[in-house]
């Protein structure tokens, strides 16, 4: 058996799921009374994404030996897998009383209380932060603790302790695009733009190939007025999310603002492409029909926005300008008339 374990451990650093499996499945059919063999082969399957058979080697791995601090922190692996945040908390508090300087138990029933707590709730806040606190004081090279306190703190607004942890996660892993990413949120928290820029622009060189990334720079530009690097930005983003259309959306709103109306129609047209239900998509379709002369275009596409939404003013408002410009000013009329009733109409009816 232990020359199959040992096999699987090799196995298991390289990262080679299935086949440490097979060795701890050799290791478990050599040795069925093994808890350590039931407990690699959960961790192997659990890798793998068979939550159900991690589970059950689990199982037979406490019930062989129900002090195992291991098999309940993998139990609560599974739990997190399932989203099932209340089993986290029950299993990674098991496997604390067991063992209390397991540090990555402590970091997951952190997670748990985060994701379940309310926030409000300055009690469940400090639940959390303890366990990071702990965390981080048995291993203080645990990148994650720092990285989760980071989180918490971003999601208080305490911009300047979320930089803290962030920096002493990224001074450990200088490799991982998350903490830029966030670290780069905080500093923007701060208004210290052109750190956050920095960060942005590393996350970037670390992960290239995030489309997310670019998107999230892209917008940063945008809102500077650094219209170009937007776009261009936007534009490396939908290289690598073709799926995502509102990419063509926010790189449409860059054309129109570059004087491109023709690319804004094409991003546009993308956009209406994948969803015909979007009426914003057609009111802005027909506002650079409009600036392109092109009026009657102009016309079907307020047309289509008001059919799909005719409680907007500005929908029908828009229509009457394209229709004076084609010289039907009676249907201009009508239109402007529903645009003032729409525009004085409260935002909420009482009831």
């Amino acid at each position: 058996m232990t020359q199959y374990l040992k096999k699987g451990d090799a196995e298991l650093a390289k990262k080679n799921y299935a086949g440490a499996e097979s060795y701890y499945h050799l290791a478990v059919r050599a040795e069925p009374k093994s808890a350590e063999a039931h407990l690699a082969r959960a961790e192997s399957l659990y890798k793998l994404g068979k939550l159900a058979f991690a589970d059950r080697e689990v199982s037979l791995a406490i019930g062989i030996n129900p002090r195992l601090a291991k098999a309940y922190y993998i139990r609560c692996l599974i739990f997190e897998s399932k989203k099932k945040y209340k089993d986290v908390i029950r299993e990674a508090s098991r496997a604390i009383s067991l063992d209390p300087k397991m540090a990555d138990a402590y970091i997951r029933r952190a997670r748990a209380i985060y994701t379940l707590a309310d926030f409000s709730s300055d009690h469940s806040q400090g639940m959390a932060l303890a366990d990071l606190k702990k965390a981080v004081s048995i291993d203080p090279k645990n990148t994650d603790g720092y990285y989760y306190m980071g989180v918490l703190y971003m999601g208080e607004d305490r911009f300047k302790e979320a930089i803290t942890y962030l920096s002493k996660a990224i001074a450990m892993t200088p490799k991982d695009f998350r903490l830029y990413r966030y670290r780069a949120m905080a500093y923007s928290g701060l208004k210290q733009e052109d750190k956050a820029l920095a960060d942005l622009t590393m996350a970037i060189k670390v992960n290239p190939g995030a489309g997310p990334l670019y998107k999230a720079r892209g917008s940063f530009y945008e809102a500077k007025g650094r219209l170009k690097e937007a776009r261009a930005d936007y534009s490396r983003s939908i290289e690598l999310e073709p799926r995502d259309f509102r990419l063509f959306f926010l790189r449409a709103g860059i054309a129109s603002r570059l004087n491109d109306h023709r690319a804004a129609v094409a991003d546009y047209t993308r956009v209406i492409q994948a969803n015909g239900f979007d009426d914003d998509a057609f009111k802005k379709r027909g506002d650079e029909y409009f600036v392109l002369g092109k009026y009657k275009e102009a016309v079907a596409d307020y047309t289509e926005a008001i059919g799909l939404n005719a409680k907007l003013g500005a929908y029908f408002e828009a229509r009457a300008r394209a229709y004076e410009k084609l010289g039907d000013l009676e249907k201009a009329k009508v239109d402007r008339k529903m645009a003032g009733k729409l525009f004085k109409a409260p935002a909420v009816k009482k009831i």
